[in-house]
């Protein structure tokens, strides 16, 4: 079975066919299937769902480069940070 098209699905809202991709941001298959059905152009518009984590690290990518650290540690977010800067790394 084709692992790639699973996370396909098409759903007809009214008289629009919508195409949901689901999508692993840290695969590089997962973005390679997304790069490739955009190229397709077989879709009149596309639209991106994020989360507000992803969404502001658009917005601001120096966001951890401009990280006080000691304010990380003194909140108690350095495993959530290390976790970040691990699957960054990844």
């Amino acid at each position: 079975m084709n692992t790639e098209k699973q996370s396909m699905k098409t759903i007809q809202v009214g008289d629009t066919e919508c195409v949901l991709l689901g999508t692993a941001h840290i695969s590089k298959q997962s973005a390679a299937q997304v790069k490739a059905e955009i190229a397709s152009g077989g879709y009149d518009a596309i639209a991106v769902e994020l989360c507000e984590n992803r969404y502001h690290k658009m917005q601001n990518p120096d966001r951890f480069a401009n990280t006080d650290l000691w304010q990380v540690i003194r909140q108690g977010k350095t495993g959530v940070m290390m976790a970040n800067l691990a699957l960054g790394a990844y």
